[in-house]
Parts: C-alpha cells; structure tokens; sequence
C-alpha cells in the first residue's frame, strides 16, 4: 500500500500542517527566548564553527535538544504536507511533483545527524554542511512553490465548484 496518496486526504493534510506550524512555532519561540543562531540556516563551516564556538553551554543543550527533537519532527511534518499536497491537487502528477519534498526529508534529517555530531564534538563534519544545508533549502524551495501552486489550484476548483476527489 502506497502512503503518498494517504497523504492527501484533508484531515492529514491538516494534522501535518498543524505539526509543522507548532514546530516552527516552538523553534521560533526558543530562539528568541534563549537567543540562539540555528545552525540550520548556515553552510559555510567557517561560520558554523564560529557559531557553535559563540554558544553558551545553556545555548548549545537547547540547541542540541532542538536538532534532536523538532528538527526531526518538523521535516517529517512539513514533508508529508508538501507531499500530500501534491497527490491531492495533482494527482496525475503526484509522483513526480513530490520528489523534491520526498528526497528532502533524508538531507534535512541527515543534516540534523550532522549538526548534532559537530555540537557533540563527536566528528568535525561541518564541510557537509556546505552541501546539506544549501540542498536542503532549495528543495524546500521548490516543494514550497509547488505546495502554493497546488493551493491556488484547490482554490480556483473550489471557487469554480469542480470537486476535488
């Protein structure tokens, strides 16, 4: 059984949007609070170096308990939704349209692994980083404009009355 089109139905997509909106928040929320630079945001191993180097022992446990918890959950949220999206309002071409979101849950997750073993000071992997973390942005990019157009088209049937399933 294929789980992609599971995905589509409007009660899932709306718990996988709720996810994602709640880990955003919590994140937000906590780097504000406790005034942090995610690591998520940068590529250059320079500057990730200098950023873990800058934390304080309370900002570095908060950051690796962000890395280790939500920044696990938030891909999984956001990549069911992304792929959800597009099996209900492409169907027809689903498949291909998911791809970018499907393939960036691993890079994300793995990015995490990366980001949580430089802040262990367990192995100096932040020359990975230069490649996860530029990847992993443009594929939310994508599967952010294709999540928009997928939207706007359910908004455009709706409003013209073609059903949707």
């Amino acid at each position: 059984m294929n789980l992609c089109p599971r995905l589509a139905h409007p009660k899932r997509l709306w718990a996988s949007f709720g996810a994602m909106i709640v880990c955003l928040c919590v994140i937000q929320f906590l780097v504000f609070r406790f005034d942090l630079i995610l690591l998520d945001m940068l590529s250059d191993p320079a500057q990730v170096k200098s950023a873990i180097l800058s934390m304080s022992v309370q900002q570095l446990r908060i950051h690796i308990g962000i890395t280790a918890t939500l920044d696990v959950a938030l891909p999984l949220a956001y990549g069911c939704f992304f792929v959800g999206v597009a099996y209900r309002f492409f169907p027809g071409r689903a498949g291909f349209l998911s791809l970018p979101a499907v393939f960036c849950v691993p890079v994300d997750l793995f990015e995490g692994i990366v980001q949580l073993l430089v802040m262990l000071n367990a192995v100096d992997w932040t020359s990975l980083k230069a490649v996860l973390t530029p990847l992993k942005l443009l594929l939310i990019g994508i599967s952010t404009l294709i999540t928009v157009a997928g939207l706007m088209r359910g908004l455009v049937h709706k409003l013209r009355g073609i059903p949707q399933d």
